[in-house]
């Protein structure tokens, strides 16, 4: 599991073009697309700004469609641009995105956000305003044709809704969710020029393996940027009824849990926190903190009882165990892994610390 295939240094172009690209990734999105094109119709911001649809592999004619859709709806000076992406997984259609845009701000937008009218121009107003800002991200609000369960409030960060932090302002947590995020393309091209690829590919058809978009908000701590989020950015997050099960989101989570095995290493490593280099070093000292807290009521949980659990304590139990399991599945590939991070690491140090601030900001 190697992150790196070369490490080339190189100096930033002058000026990417000023404006705003919106990728789109879609996997037979016919259906979701008309709501969150008539939502980008809408947009109020009027300066230079794309739509990038990126189609992963598609069978039901997803790009023909947005485009029809789109120069429809009369915004002929925005231009759509369909792009496609054979490798299935979220991080690689957003790769293709990126690689495609043409200005200095990126936005993801899912096929399922609907960005409320003043998205992209206060998106751009903010970043803008602060060359230290790496990462957007904003409040994200459920909406379904279906009732919600009574259980969803609780747990709706897991489905990137909710607040993201408790102020406006750089967030604790180092990362926020990818629906809606906006980032500085500069980002991406010094990336690209280090070798960086990442470790996790996203959601990929059924498999709910996630957090690509956190990965990249590590890394892009590591360069000395900051996180930010803002109340003020409003989208809404369009779910179907089948994403409202308890069975969908119990495996939704154990996704999440996966994911999270593999980025609790990131960050402690921006944190400088301990960790052991050796599989079973590091078994022992995270089963430790694990059988601290377990009990045969979080074993039966795991095992037996996933669609009667109820709280959110009992849902971070379950994957609490399912990251300790984890490390056990991980046990020929965890060297590569944590060699892998601590390369990301000394390489974007290096750049930082060899670039002037301009080749930075």
């Amino acid at each position: 599991m190697m992150l790196f295939q070369h490490v080339t240094f190189f100096t930033m172009p002058a000026q990417l073009m000023k404006g705003v690209s919106v990728i789109i990734c879609c996997y037979n999105s016919i259906l979701k697309l008309p709501a969150t094109l008539a939502h980008l119709a809408k947009q109020s911001y009027k300066p230079s700004w794309e739509i990038i649809l990126v189609d992963n592999n598609s069978s039901d004619r997803t790009a023909q469609f947005a485009k029809q859709f789109w120069y429809a709806s009369g915004l002929v000076a925005v231009p759509l641009v369909s792009v496609t992406e054979k490798r299935p997984g979220l991080s690689y259609a957003r790769e293709a995105g990126i690689e495609a845009a043409r200005y200095e701000f990126i936005i993801f937008c899912d096929d399922d956000n609907w960005l409320a009218e003043n998205y992209i121009e206060k998106a751009y107003e903010i970043i803008s305003a602060d060359s230290r800002i790496g990462i957007l991200g904003g409040f994200n609000s459920p909406v379904s044709d279906s009732n919600f369960p009574n259980w969803f409030l609780e747990m709706q960060n897991a489905y990137a809704c909710g607040p993201q932090a408790a102020t406006d302002g750089e967030v604790d947590r180092q990362f926020i969710t990818g629906a809606g995020m906006v980032v500085r393309k500069k980002i991406f091209l010094i990336l690209k020029s280090l070798g960086y690829k990442s470790l996790l590919t996203g959601r990929k058809g059924q498999n709910l393996l996630s957090g690509d978009d956190s990965e990249i908000c590590f890394v892009t701590i590591m360069l000395k940027y900051k996180i930010i989020y803002s109340a003020e950015l409003a989208l809404q997050h369009y779910m179907p009824q089948i994403r409202l099960t308890w069975p969908y989101f119990i495996k939704m989570i154990l996704g999440h849990a996966q994911a999270g095995y593999i980025l609790q290493y990131y960050q402690l490593e921006n944190s400088r926190s301990d960790y052991r280099d050796n599989w079973l070093s590091e078994l022992i000292r995270i089963s430790v903190i694990y059988l601290r807290q377990t009990s045969s009521r979080m074993v039966c949980d795991y095992f037996v009882c996933k669609n009667r659990i109820s709280s959110s304590s009992e849902v971070g139990n379950l994957m609490d165990t399912e990251k300790w399991l984890t490390h056990f599945k991980n046990f020929g590939s965890y060297s590569s892994l944590i060699k892998s991070i601590k390369q990301i690491k000394t390489a974007t140090s290096e750049y930082v610390k060899n670039s002037d601030i301009d080749d930075r900001e």
